[in-house]
């Protein structure tokens, strides 16, 4: 997963990037590391994020989460 993929998942599920790492046990700046492609995405986060993404297309979560 890219970073642009990642924002896009991001943009689609309504959040900040601070909402997003609340989601994701990360630290805001992470995600805007992240993002920017200044750090690697870990497959455990990748995996977090697309089970997030997933539930939220099935309506399972909350869009908002701040």
């Amino acid at each position: 997963m890219t970073g642009r993929e990642l924002r896009a998942i991001r943009v689609e599920l309504g959040l900040t990037q601070s909402g997003l790492a609340v989601v994701l046990g990360l630290r805001a700046g992470t995600i805007s590391d992240l993002e920017r492609g200044k750090m690697k995405i870990s497959l455990s986060v990748e995996k977090h994020l697309l089970t997030v993404h997933a539930l939220h297309q099935i309506g399972l979560i909350i869009k908002k989460v701040l």
